[in-house]
Formats: structure tokens, sequence, C-alpha cells
């Protein structure tokens, strides 16, 4: 396992991605002071896994990240990756199927910090066990920092012995010892704590198991009461069963006339149906057709807007192209003009130069002549000469002069023509600019008007759409609030109803005051029906707060009933001993008082007179002073026997909780599992009556707000939908707007660029008129000036020729001859190269008017083109409006045949309507006696429910499947012994107290749950038993590696010593013999020639040699793959670098070592070289070198 590579990026002062290569053998690496050679060795040490930032000359762990220099910004990111040849295949399972393993740490300014081993996320831990005992690691002997190298020698026996460790292989069981020893001290603990649990459960089992048992003898007693009282049930539901079945029976007959008017009904509302369907496709269809129609006309407007714009663009093409074609023509005419020029001037210079060569014949025969008449004359023949040389001078000056002007005058005539021509082409495009501008402003007066209308619209649309969202969050919250409402509703009648049949059905009253009612609403006895008044409870009302205390006081006469004479109680209880149905208490209505009664007592916890908090009908009031004159109420028992025992009085105490003390001193009190009483289920059906009202008063007010807003919701929609339309006809009027606005922008940005072209021919023109003005006047004046000149000269040749009066005659005609040779020589000279500019001026304006020509010809085709195009366009839109008119005209057609047929249909269905009524009248007289019969089935079905749940509730039976198949009719009443016995129950579990029936359920579950516990505390035992084992294996493995290595180094050192210290000894010592596991290392140094001395006492150089005797002794038993030496060689002298380089090459064969040095000799014996250097300022960079380049750079 060898390493390969190393890559960096972002670390230290390598910013740049920067790669170093080991080969076998010694990579060495060179650099200047300060270059960033040590940050290799912090780069192998941090990617190995080092935490603390002090081992990588660091402050905090993010100072490895680039810092930045004055040019470049800092990195975000650190990461350095170790590349490792996997050939041996020694590494953990997992990783021996890779032939390469790469290690890679990343470090964010963030702090996120990132492990990979190829690539994949893993743990440090994962990484450090990948080394261990390989002798190469983040803490290894196998890199050794700059200037620790005498550490090595110097270090604490504990960190020699770590080196000894690591070269035996046993730091993987020192780490896994850790582990073991951490999982026996948590298996420790969890024993203590599971133990500490199942002392509890211990204690929870011992304190439930009591009232477990009480609930299962509760609950054995309890099934033996619902099976009698489950048979009274199935009895009752029997009777009722039978009287529905007679109802039901006559609903059958009703329901079946009902079902055959509404079969009737049925068939008619089915043809209405069918009938309704075809209308609502008419209608569908109809509607479809409208909107069909609406858009075929929108297309066909659309079209027309487009047809209207390819016209108005074909017009403006032409009318360009009229321009262009008139253009065209002016300058062909003035091309034919030019032409006609250019012949002319042609033909005359032609005869120019047959009258020039002429005149030179001429001029040559009569200079012969002239030249032997002037040796005669020499002085007069030179003033003659000169005077007529400057007059021909002057006179081919006059005659280019001339012509020139003559040129100048024909050009300004031209410019003048050509001016005239473009002011009145700007005048007519102005004209144009200014009737599109119009149509512009128009247009764009239309737009901000289409734009405000369209904002409004759609600020309307925003403003009903937001309105319409709160109307329908407000119209779910009422729907809401609605549903709550009935379900209160629904509850509070459910309670209402139950507690009504409760008191209908006299629940909780015995027997006899069921039987003496009974009669009494049956009227079979006349007298016991008017004698007797009612029950006690229905005409006293008690104060919620003293309800358990005035019924504890009434006791069984709670049960009483009131009686108008004490005969008529007499009666009644004759009547209840001719068949056992139990004791009833009566009262007359006028009894007589209690004449014992003394004053009201006084004293603390003293509430007041019982009388004080009851309601009571004037008719009963006699009946309530003979009850309750003589109860008081008292806040407490205390209380009450501290009165009691105080005064003497003859009173009934009572306590609000029902705690009685009576004037004998007998006490009665207590408490029931459950309260219910008489006057708490009155004051309860009191208290629902009202809610109820309340709920539906609240419920009808919601429904009444629901359909409100549900009608607000519907008219918002329609005119939501409405102003969806009108803003669609906006945008579409916009389009439409936008498109001609475009169109007439365009046509006047054509307009504007032909002005602009105008304007800079005009002022071309304008220029070279002005030009031509200035030249002529110029010319003018030369003129002038020459003419003067000429004169002067004529007279000056007048008094030379007096002069020569004396020369004869022939002299006088050849001299003339010559001189009007010459003149008009040079006349036919100036002419010609009058001509010749001419000819050229010519020329270069026919070139003008030809490119002039060539661009407005390729103007008018590309016109001619659009113009097709146009044509094309406005050929499909007619094709297209053709093909609207023909779909809108057939649509129009079947939208009236549709309508013929609608109308017809809706005869129909209001024929069907008026018989649907007919027969529902009919089916109304019929329901009215089945809603009858309803309403006796649902009071019969209300009871049934009522005895269901009953049975279901209280009794846990569910005897619906008994219904369904019949059996529940054999079932027949109670016999006496079972209504006894069901009594007598009833007492033994009023006995009971409280009952816990979850006792027997918490029960098991905490005996299942002490057994899982213990289950686990058996597991966590063995388990701690095989770490013991597993941590007492690693000891004795621990101990034998290690003394076997230490023996190895020991006799390794006393070979490699002498040859790094020239003779010198050492060797290693156990601190604690004893102790092998823990004991530190001690090292013996005896260098040659001195006495055995302390460590301390060597010089630098020598306890160098003792470390590197030590490092390489370890290599010699345990060659790690790699060796990182940080200038390690420093503090050695010439001879002892030759030994350190001579171990290092035999070492080299096996392992890889990586060098940091100044020293040339090491860089010498190195296999591979680079150089670190800095290039850019605070910015390392690795480069291979050869010792070439690093002597010749020195």
């Amino acid at each position: 396992m060898r390493p390969t590579k190393l890559e960096l990026i972002g670390f230290k002062s390598f910013f740049h991605h920067t790669i170093i290569y080991f080969k076998n053998g010694i990579n060495c690496v060179v650099g200047p002071n300060g270059c960033g050679k040590s940050n290799i060795v912090d780069a192998i040490r941090w990617v190995l896994g080092e935490q603390a930032p002090s081992k990588i000359r660091g402050k905090s762990m993010d100072s490895v990240i680039f810092n930045g220099t004055e040019k470049v910004a800092p990195s975000g990111m650190a990461e350095v990756s170790f590349y490792f040849e996997n050939d041996e295949k020694n590494l953990p399972p997992q990783y021996n199927s890779y032939n390469e393993i790469c290690i890679t740490r990343r470090l964010f300014r963030t702090g996120d910090s990132e492990y990979l081993i190829n690539k994949i996320p893993c743990r440090l831990t994962d990484i450090v066990e990948l080394f261990l005992g390989t002798g190469f690691g983040a803490k290894a002997y196998s890199i050794i920092d700059q200037g620790t190298i005498t550490n090595f020698a110097t270090s604490s026996p504990e960190d020699r012995r770590l080196m000894v460790e690591e070269a035996a292989g046993i730091t993987k069981y020192r780490n896994r010892k850790k582990v073991a020893l951490s999982r026996l001290e948590q298996t420790e603990n969890n024993l203590l704590r599971i133990s500490d649990v199942i002392k509890e459960i211990d204690r929870q089992i011992n304190a439930i198991q009591k009232q477990a048992k009480k609930a299962e003898r509760y609950q054995k007693i309890k099934e033996e009461l619902n099976a009698i009282e489950s048979k009274q049930a199935r009895w009752e539901m029997k009777c009722i069963l039978e009287t529905k079945q007679s109802i039901e029976n006559e609903m059958e007959h009703l329901k079946g006339l009902d079902s055959e008017l509404s079969a009737r009904i049925t068939e008619l509302e089915s043809t209405h149906i069918n009938i309704s369907s075809e209308i609502s496709d008419k209608e569908a269809k109809i509607n479809e057709l409208n909107n069909k129609l609406v858009s075929i006309e929108s297309k066909m407007r659309l079209i027309e807007n487009e047809k209207t714009f390819f016209a108005r663009e074909i017009d403006h093409l032409r009318q360009s192209n009229q321009s262009g074609t008139d253009r065209i023509a002016a300058l062909k005419q003035r091309t034919g003009e030019i032409e006609n020029e250019l012949e002319k001037k042609l033909q005359e210079k032609s005869e120019i130069e047959q009258e020039i060569s002429i005149h030179s014949v001429r001029i040559s025969e009569q200079e012969k002549e002239l030249n032997e008449l002037m040796h005669k004359k020499a002085e007069v023949q030179a003033k003659l000469s000169e005077a007529k040389k400057r007059m021909i001078e002057i006179m081919t000056e006059i005659a280019r002069l001339t012509n020139k002007k003559n040129y100048s005058e024909s050009a300004i005539q031209d410019n003048i023509k050509r001016m005239e021509g473009l002011r009145l082409e700007k005048e007519n495009i102005l004209s144009q600019i200014t009737k599109q501008e119009e149509a512009i402003s128009n247009l764009q007066r239309d737009l901000e008007s289409n734009l405000r209308e369209t904002e409004g619209a759609e600020n309307k649309y925003n403003t009903f759409t937001e309105k319409l969202m709160d109307m329908e969050s407000e119209l779910i919250r009422t729907e809401t609030t609605i549903l709550n409402t009935k379900e209160k509703l629904t509850e509070s009648r459910s309670r209402y109803n139950s507690l009504l049949e409760l008191e209908k059905n006299l629940e909780g009253f015995d027997e006899g005051i069921k039987k003496i009612l009974k009669v009494k609403e049956e009227n079979s006895d006349e007298r016991l029906s008017e004698g007797i008044v009612g029950l006690i409870t229905e005409y006293i009302e008690v104060e919620p707060t003293y309800e358990r205390a005035i019924e504890s006081v009434l006791g069984e006469k709670l049960q009483s009933l009131i009686i108008r004479e004490p005969e008529i109680g007499i009666h009644a209880l004759n009547l209840l001993k001719t068949s056992p149905s139990g004791r009833t208490t009566f009262i007359p209505i006028k009894p007589k008082a209690n004449s014992t009664s003394t004053g009201m007592p006084s004293g603390e916890g003293v509430i007041g007179p019982a009388a004080n908090f009851i309601r009571c009908s004037p008719e009963v009031q006699d009946i309530s002073n003979a009850l309750f004159s003589d109860v008081v109420i008292v806040d407490n028992i205390t209380n009450a026997l501290n009165l009691w025992s105080n005064n003497g009085f003859n009173k009934t105490l009572v306590t609000p909780d029902g705690d009685i003390i009576e004037h004998s001193g007998i006490i009665t009190g207590g408490k029931k599992e459950k309260y219910g009483g008489q006057f708490a289920r009155k004051r309860e059906i009191k208290e629902l009556k009202t809610r109820i009202e309340e709920f539906e008063r609240s419920l009808e007010i919601e429904q009444q707000k629901f359909s409100a807003l549900k009608e607000e919701v519907l008219r918002l929609k329609g005119f939501i939908d409405s102003l969806k339309e009108e803003i669609q006809s906006h945008k579409i009027r916009r389009v439409e707007l936008d498109k001609d606005l475009d169109s007439a922008k365009g046509f006047v940005d054509r307009l504007n660029e032909r002005i602009k072209v105008i304007s800079f021919e005009y002022e071309n023109y304008e220029k070279e008129l002005q030009d031509n003005r200035e030249e002529l006047s110029s010319i003018e004046e030369l003129l002038k000036g020459f003419e003067v000149k000429r004169d002067e000269l004529k007279a000056l040749e007048l008094s030379i020729q007096k002069e020569l009066s004396d020369l004869t005659t022939e002299e006088k005609v050849n001299r003339e001859r010559l001189t009007n040779f010459k003149v008009q020589s040079a006349s036919d000279n100036e002419k010609l190269q009058s001509i010749l500019n001419l000819l050229n001026r010519i020329e270069s304006e026919r070139k003008e008017i030809d490119y002039e020509i060539d661009v407005l010809t390729k103007s008018i085709s590309a016109n001619n083109l659009k113009i097709t195009q146009y044509k094309e366009e406005i050929q499909k839109k007619e094709e297209e409006l053709n093909s609207c008119i023909t779909q809108h005209r057939e649509s129009t057609e079947e939208k009236s045949s549709i309508l013929s047929e609608f109308n017809k249909f809706s005869e129909e269905i209001s024929n069907i309507e008026n018989h649907i009524k007919d027969m529902q009248k009919k089916i109304y007289e019929n329901r009215d006696n089945l809603n009858a019969k309803t309403l006796e089935l649902k009071d019969l079905q209300f009871k049934e429910e009522n005895i269901l749940n009953y049975c279901k509730d209280k009794l846990n039976l569910d005897i619906s499947q008994e219904i369904s198949s019949g059996s529940i009719f054999n079932i027949g009443n109670l016999e006496e012994k079972e209504k006894e016995r069901a009594a007598e129950l009833k007492k033994i579990i009023e006995n009971f107290g409280e009952i816990n029936l979850t006792a027997i359920s918490e029960y098991e579950n905490l005996t299942k749950r002490r057994e899982f516990l213990q289950n686990n505390y058996d597991d966590l035992k063995r388990a701690m038993e095989n770490l013991k084992r597993a941590i007492a294996r690693i000891n004795r493995i621990s101990k034998e590696r290690f003394i076997e290595t230490f023996n190895k180094i020991n006799e390794k050192l006393s070979e490699v010593a002498p040859i790094l210290m020239s003779g010198g000894k050492a060797s290693l010592k156990l601190m604690d013999e004893n102790n092998l596991l823990d004991g530190g290392v001690d090292i013996i140094v005896n260098p040659r020639g001195k006495k055995l001395i302390s460590i301390d006492m060597l010089s630098g150089g020598e306890k160098a040699l003792v470390g590197l005797s030590l490092v390489f002794a370890i290599y010699k038993i345990k060659p790690s793959p790699f060796c990182v030496l940080d200038e390690v060689d420093a503090p050695l002298d010439e001879v002892n670098t030759g030994r350190f380089i001579t171990l290092i090459k035999e070492f080299s064969q096996n392992s890889r070592f990586m060098v940091i040095s100044h020293n040339k000799r090491t860089m010498e014996a190195a296999t591979q070289l680079y150089g670190i250097t800095m290039q850019e300022p605070g910015i390392s960079r690795a480069i291979p070198l050869t010792l070439d380049q690093i002597f010749n750079e020195e």
C-alpha cells in the first residue's frame, strides 16, 4: 500500500490545483525558506485525519484554507486527496476489490467538512482504521515534522511506547479495547438502570394485584346482573317489534299506492327530463352558435382591418414607386442630355485636335522663316518676342478662364434645377407626414382611451374578484358554523330525548311508583286517579349546589307521591299489596306541622335553612315546610358535628356533599361512584330545552345568512364574467389599434428617412452651388485683370511695331501670321483642356446618376415585391372573409332551425308539468297518511334504539342478531326470583365502593413488562461477560506482540545506532516490566568515547542521530509504506549526512520516502526532485526538477 500521488487545491499557500507524484525510492522536495515546502507535510498529516490545528501549524482548523493575497481573493474551500496503490490487498475486506485507494478531505469556510474514500463519503473513523497497524497515519512514526526529529529521542516514555505499539501493529487492538471498555461501561450502566426499573415494576405489581382481584369479582357479579337485565331488555324489544310489524304492514299498503303514483310521475318526469335534455342541448347549441357567430364576426372585423392595412401599405408603396419612377425618368432625361452634350464635346475635341495639329505645322514653318528675320533684328525681336509671349500667356489664361466661367454658369443652373426638384419632393413628403401624424395622434388618443377603459374594467374586475373571494370565504365560514351548530343541536336533542325517555319511563324509580302512576295514567281506578297529585320531584326545584344535600335529606322520600288526603295513600297501599310491586311513600298535600321545631342555629359553617334553597308551587308549600323546616345546611361534616355537640336543638344538619347528622346523632354519608339524581336530571332537561331553542334560533339566522351570501356570490360571478368579456373586447381593440399605429409610424419613419436623404442631397447641391458661385465670382475678377493686362500689352506691342517699321513687309507679315498661328494654337489648346475637364465632370455626373438610378430601381423592385406579397395577403384575407361569410350564413340558418325546435319542446314540457302537478297532489295526500304512520314507527324505533344502546353501552350486549333471526320473539318476561336477584346484585355492587377496572389490564401489562426487562437483563449480563473475555484476549495479544516487537527493535537499534553514531550505542528499556500493557519505554544512549549519560545532555546533532536510529530500527522491523522527513538532515554534518543517505537508500527498496531538504548531497541521492516556488507572492507551485536546474539556479 504505497502512495502514488498527492493532490492539493486551496490548501494553505497551494491555491492552484497541484499534483505531486511519488516514485519508488527517494522523492526530494526543495525550495527556498518560506516557499511552502512544509505545507505539503501538513497536507499529508491533515488528509490522514489530524484534528489538532497546532499539529498542522495553525490556530484554528480553517487556517488550512488559502487566505488570499493582495491580488487573489481567499478560497472558500481546502481539499487534499492522497492516492495509494493496493497491490498487496492487505486492507480491510471491503477495499480489497480496488486497485487504487484515494482518501479525500475537504473543509469549507462555513465549517462543513467531508471525508471520502474513493469519492464515497465516509467517517473519520473509517480513514483512521484503514491505516491502523500499517505504521502510517496522522500520528505514526512515519511522519517526522521539521525540527522534531530530536523529539523521538527526548520524548516521554509513554510516547516512545506508542511508537513501539505502532510497529507491533497493536494500535488497532488498543482502539478495539477502548471501544470494548466503553461498551462494558455502558452495559454496566444499563444493567443498573434495568435493575432499578424491575424493582419499581415489582412494587407496582404488588400494589395493583389486589385491585385486579377486586375488579374480577366485580365483573363476575356485573355479568350476572347484565344477564338478567338483558332478558328484560329482550322482552321489551319483543313488544316493540310486534307493534312495529303491525304499523309496517299498514305502511306497505300506503307505499304501494305511493309507488304507483310515483311510477306514473317518474314516467312523466323521465319524459320531462328527456325533453329538458333536448331543450338544454338546443340551448347549448344556440349558445354555441351565438359564440360562433360572435367569433366569426370578430374574425371578419379583424380580416377587414388587415385588408385595409395591406391596401394602405400598397398605396404607400405605389406612391413611393411613383416618386422613384419620376425621379428615374428625370435622371434618365438628364442622362440623355449628358450623352448629347458628351457627343458634341467629343466632336469639338476631335476638331480642335485637328486644328492644333495643322497650327503646329504652320507655326513650325513660319518660325523657320521668322528665325531668319530674327537674326537680323535681334534687339527689336527680343522686345517684340517678349511682348508677344506675354500676350499669349494672357490670352491663354483669358481663354481658360472664359471656358471655366461657362462651365460654372452651366453647373449653377443644373444645381438650381435639382434643388428645386428636391424642394418640391420634400414639400410633398412633409404634407404626407402631417396627414400621417394626425392619423397617429388619433390612433394614440384611441389607444389611451382604450387603455383607460381596459384599466377601469380590470380594476373593477380585481375589486369584485377580491370581494367575491371574501364572500366565498365568509360563505365557507357560515357553512362551517351551520354544520357545527347542527352537530351541537343534534347532540343536545339526542341527550334531551334520552333524558325525556328516562323521565317518561320513570328510570330510577321503584316498581310500586311505576304501577301507581300507570293506574293513574290509564284511569283504571277513578279514586286513585283523582287523589294522586304526582311525584314530589315534579313540584320542587333545588339550587344546583344543594341538589345532593336535599336528595340525601329526602332519602327514600325522593320517590314519594303527593296525595290529596291520607285515605288515598291507604287505598294505594292496598292496591300494591294485591301484587308484590315494592314499597312506596305517600305524602298528603296538607301534612301536619312539626311542633318540635326550635330556632335556627348559628355558628361556624352554617349556610342556612334548606327551605331557602328550594322553590316549589304554592299548593305543595306545606309539604316543603314539613320536610325541610328542621333541616339546616352546613358547609362540612366537621362543622356540622360541632354544631350538634354544642347546641341543644332538634335539627337535621346536612352538607352540600350529602353527609347528614340527625338530631339523634345518627350520621349518614359517603360518596357514590357516580352521581345523577332526580333533581339534576330535571334541571338538565330544562337547560337542554333552552339550549336547543338557542341553537335552533342561531341555525335559522346562519341559514338565512348563508342563502343571502350564496345569492350575492352568484350575482358577483355573473358580473365578473361580463367584466371578463368587456376586458377581452378592449384587448382585441387594443391589438387592432397597436397594429394600425405601428403601420402609420413605420410609414412616417420611411418618409422621414427619405426627407433625411433629400436634405442631405439638398445640402450637397447647395454647397456645390455656393462653391460654383464663389468660383464664378473669382473667375470674373481674374478675367477682368487679365483683360486689363491684355490691353496694356497691345499698346506695348504697337510701340514695338513702330520701332520695327523699318523692317520689310515680308517680315511683318510673317510675324503677324506666326503670332496668329500661335494665338490660335493656344486658344485651341485651352479649349481642348476645357473640353477634357468638362468631359470628366460629365462622366462623374453620369456615374452618380447611374448609382442613384440603381438604388431607386432596387427600392422599386423591393416595393413591388412587397406589393405582390400584400396583394397575396389581401387575396387570402378575401378568401378567409368569404369563408367567414359562408359560415356566418350557415350558422344563422342553423340557429333559426334550432330555435323553432326549441319553442316546440318548450310547449310540450309545459303540458307535462301540469300533469305532474295533478299527480303530485294525490301523492301528497297519500304521504300525509304515510307520515303519520312513520311518526308512530319512529317513536317505536327511538325506543328500540334506546334499548339497543342500553344493551350495548350498559350490558355490552348486541341483540341485533337475535332480532334478525327472530329468536327474540321466544323471550318471556322476568320471573319474580330474577327480579329479586337483580335487586340483590345491585345492592352488592353499590357496596363495592370504587372499582379500578383497568387494574386487570394494568396487571397483565406490568407482568409482561417485567418479563421483557428480565430477558434484557439476562442478555446484558451475557454481553458483559463476552466483553470481559474479549478485553482479556486483547490484553493477551497486545502483551505478546509488544514484548516480541520491543525485543526486535532493541536488537535492530543495537545494529543501527553504531552505524549512525560512529560506534556509539543505544538501547530500549521498560520502565515497569510488570506492567507490559501500559508501562513506558526509556532509551539509553552511550556515544562513542563517552560514559553513559543522560539524553538531555546530548548535542542537537546527537539527539537527531538517536532519533533517526530509533526510527530506522523500527523500519527494519515494520517498514511503513511511506515515510515523510521534513529537514531532518539539517542538524547533521557531512559525514553523518552520508550515513543518513546510505540508510535511506537501503530502506527505500521497500518504502517510498519524501524528504524535504536544503542539503545538496540529499538532493543528489533523490530519484525524483520537486521544486516549490512562489512565482506569485503568497501562492506556491510544485515543479518537477533536475539537479542541473537546481545547481544552475544557485
